[in-house]
């Protein structure tokens, strides 16, 4: 939990400094264009804003990435605890689980978890 929220706060405050970069330079554009055009800084500028929107789509890009590896690690760990609830529950059980419905309880929740992680 701690490790995720630390990352996912810091990418956030990554991504908002580089639009606020982006917002500020946007802002001085319209009323110094032709000072930036009559001293040749149009490729100083051009470059500072291409930076920020390469930071800012790296921070988004990997905010999304952690978020979804977060929700995999949690739907996969819920699915773990409930096929060993189910196997200690046919374990235990007088009456008993077939071997047949506990090794289909398995591999569908196996199929689960890896179509949930081929998806998020």
């Amino acid at each position: 939990g701690y490790l995720y929220c630390g990352t996912v706060v810091s990418l956030t405050y990554s991504s908002k400094a580089s639009l606020s970069t982006m917002q500020e330079l946007t802002s001085q554009l319209p009323s110094a264009h032709t000072t930036i055009r009559a001293n040749g800084a149009c490729n100083v500028l051009m470059a500072r804003y291409r930076c920020a929107i390469d930071g800012a789509t790296r921070a988004n890009y990997l905010l999304s990435a952690a978020c979804k590896s977060w929700v995999s690690l949690r739907v996969t760990l819920c699915l773990s605890f409930l096929v060993a609830a189910f196997a200690m529950h046919a374990m235990v059980s007088v009456h008993g689980v077939g071997v047949g419905t506990l090794g289909l309880v398995v591999s569908f929740s196996f199929a689960f978890m890896a179509d949930f992680e081929s998806t998020a």
